[in-house]
């Protein structure tokens, strides 16, 4: 299983993953760093799924408490942090940002003050 994804875990602890440190292990954990990373995501959820496998999305696990039993299945850490503000032909932004999933909003609203928006 998830033989096309060479860095999948197995077993790693989920008190690793999110801010308040507690949580037992996953049976499958992978993270995912990259655009190119984030365009597996579907594959990933394909494969879980054909073996009966629930899966979890994680984020940056602020606001997320795991078991000390862990969670069975696989969890998904998206933690590709790229986002754009964009810009009209004269360099002026337009108030549009797009963000990969795993972009911190600190970051965004320092870049959003920095750009004026």
């Amino acid at each position: 299983m998830f033989e096309n994804f060479p860095h999948i875990k197995t077993q790693e602890l989920l008190s690793k993953h999110c801010w308040y440190a507690l949580g037992g292990p996953a049976d499958y954990f992978i993270e995912i760093t990259s655009r190119e990373e984030l365009d597996q995501i579907p594959e990933l959820i394909h494969e879980a799924k054909q073996h009966d496998l629930p899966y979890f999305i994680l984020g940056g696990g602020s606001n997320t408490v795991f078991h000390d039993e862990g969670l069975r299945g696989l969890v998904i850490k998206i933690t590709a942090s790229e986002f754009n503000i964009i810009t009209d032909e004269n360099g002026n932004p337009t108030g549009e940002i797009i963000a990969q999933p795993g972009a911190l909003m600190t970051q965004i609203a320092k870049a959003s003050i920095e750009a004026g928006l």
